[in-house]
């Protein structure tokens, strides 16, 4: 989650003392949308960004483990099935 100055996270992250303001949310924390802006875990912001990091590793061998499995699947339905509407592989 992302407390975006006005939204209620972004006061209950200026309460807890996670975030000064408006300026440090804009100028120091909010760098980059896929890292993390303010920590309300437990977590180190170390440890949070490894979990991430896994997270997104799963993520991506999973998605190309199903692509290349769809594309072999297609593979056969054009060789092996002589597919004559088969207009090239697509971007899914």
């Amino acid at each position: 989650m992302t407390p975006y100055p006005g939204s209620p996270l972004y006061y209950q992250a200026i309460e807890q003392g996670l975030l000064s303001g408006c300026g440090d949310f804009y100028e120091n924390r909010h760098v980059n949308s896929d890292l993390l802006a303010v920590n309300f875990t437990d977590l180190s912001d170390d440890d949070f960004h490894r979990c991430l990091l896994d997270a997104n590793r799963r993520l991506m061998d999973n998605y190309f483990k199903r692509r290349k499995s769809s594309i072999r699947e297609e593979m056969e339905k054009l060789y092996k099935g002589r597919d004559a509407d088969f207009r090239g592989f697509r971007q899914s």
